[in-house]
This record gives C-alpha cells, sequence and structure tokens, in this order.
C-alpha cells in the first residue's frame, strides 16, 4: 500500500473530497496472514469494505474501488459481485498474469487504465481486451507511462479520480 501509485491516488481522491482508504493484503508488509494465491486476498477486499461501511463519514451508498496491479485481479472480482461497490478502476491490469474474463460480465461503471509501456500486458492486448468489455467502461492508454508509473502518477490519479467524482459523487 506504500508504493508510488497508491499514495498519489490517495492523496487526489482526498484532494477531491474523496475518502481514501488502502490496506495492505493478508501477508505484506505488517499485515497478518500469508498470500493465499488471491483466494484469501479477496476476503480481506470484502473486510476492508465492511470496516469503511461502518464509518459514518462514508456514505455507504458511493463506494469506489480501485485495484492496481495484482490488487486489480484480488480485489475486482469481489467488486463486481459486492452491491455495496458502485464503481471500479483497475490500474495496469496484469492480463498476461491474471485471468479477467470476470469484468466480461461486470456491468457496473468502470475505468481501466494501463501505460503504453506496461511489460505486463501489452498495450495492443489491453486494448482489445477493454473494447469488448460492456459498458459502462472507459479506458486509457497513458503513452510512455510502463507498469509502474514512475513520473505519470499525478496523470493517472487525477484521471480515476475524476471517473470517481463523475461516477461517484452526489
Amino acid at each position: 500500500m506504500d508504493n508510488n501509485v497508491v499514495d498519489c491516488l490517495c492523496s487526489v481522491l482526498i484532494e477531491e473530497s474523496l475518502i481514501s482508504f488502502k490496506f495492505n493484503f493478508r501477508g505484506v508488509g505488517r499485515s497478518q496472514g500469508v498470500f493465499s494465491e488471491g483466494v484469501g486476498e479477496q476476503d480481506d477486499v470484502n473486510n476492508a469494505t465492511s470496516f469503511i461501511t461502518t464509518l459514518s463519514e462514508v456514505d455507504s451508498d458511493c463506494i469506489g474501488l480501485i485495484g492496481y496491479s495484482a490488487g486489480a485481479a484480488f480485489a475486482l472480482p469481489v467488486g463486481c459481485k459486492d452491491a455495496r461497490i458502485k464503481a471500479l478502476a483497475a490500474i495496469s491490469p496484469p492480463l498476461s498474469m491474471y485471468d479477467f474474463e470476470f469484468l466480461r460480465h461486470c456491468l457496473k461503471p468502470q475505468i481501466l487504465i494501463s501505460g503504453s509501456e506496461d511489460a505486463f500486458t501489452p498495450i495492443g492486448r489491453f486494448i482489445e481486451f477493454c473494447q469488448n468489455l460492456p459498458g459502462p467502461k472507459e479506458y486509457d492508454c497513458i503513452q510512455g507511462a510502463d507498469h509502474f508509473w514512475w513520473g505519470y502518477e499525478s496523470g493517472l490519479a487525477k484521471k480515476t479520480t475524476a471517473f470517481f467524482t463523475k461516477t461517484l459523487k452526489r
């Protein structure tokens, strides 16, 4: 949770008066548990969603979910099924490493963003995958950005935040 992409996303969300909540999956950093190939990590997403809905500051009818890299593969399947989640964002989904076919059946508003130089998902594959998703959807490729977004974090965060502002804010 403490990397350049997640930190920038959270900062820009907060600047636009959107509450952000980030966490480490089990076994990462000081989180308890051990990595379980995405299965237990989906429980982590569900537990995090359950926690934030208990906070008085959170409008439980306006929750969005962002997954970056493998986090998109672990979090977004939960977001597609969970009625509490109203919109989804996949940042640098590693299509060559994980199965994202679940998004083909997800009708929630979603945005997918990848960099043109992402080594885990060739841009042609990314665009073709996105074009075949049902709506409502948005997708974008940021020229020059790689999987780790060094130097491109701000633009990525502003684009993602604009999507959530448009989709969730009332």
